[in-house]
């Protein structure tokens, strides 16, 4: 029995290049996975670190609060200040805040909202990054 070859002919070559197509995008798909994953990585990392900065922002806040209240000039435009040193290295921190006056019985003290928000980069940049924390603070006794 006779095999007939010149039906057969090509069909390698369109196997071949099936295969070197498929091969390709699974390339290309792995490259973009990897680049995702680090893109994700540096993220975590700055969000972390943002989050940080504006904690320390607060901290500052919280004292500056119950020790010159003044100083973070409640009602108006507060402090801003950066960070310098460490991880949070570059961070601008501003700080606003509201008092309101509360009285109980005979006992009168304020009561602080404050919202400090650490941000670094340019605002719709891919490094920016933007944190923001509240917090209430008394000085009651």
């Amino acid at each position: 029995m006779m095999i007939n070859r010149s039906a057969q002919k090509g069909f390698s070559v369109v196997a071949a290049l099936f295969l070197i197509v498929v091969l390709a995008a699974l390339g290309a798909f792995m490259v973009t996975i990897s680049s995702t994953q680090q893109y994700t990585a540096t993220f975590s990392i700055e969000g972390t670190r943002g989050f940080f900065a504006a904690e320390s922002g607060l901290e500052w806040a919280v004292k500056t609060a119950l020790d010159t209240p003044a100083a973070l000039n409640c009602g108006g435009a507060g402090p801003t200040f950066t960070l310098s040193g460490g991880t949070t290295n570059g961070f601008n921190i501003n700080v606003t805040c509201a008092v309101t006056a509360v009285t109980e019985g005979a006992a009168a003290y304020s009561v602080y909202a404050l919202t400090v928000t650490a941000a670094r980069g340019i605002t719709g940049s891919a490094d920016y990054t933007s944190r923001t924390i509240r917090a209430n603070v008394t000085d009651a006794p």
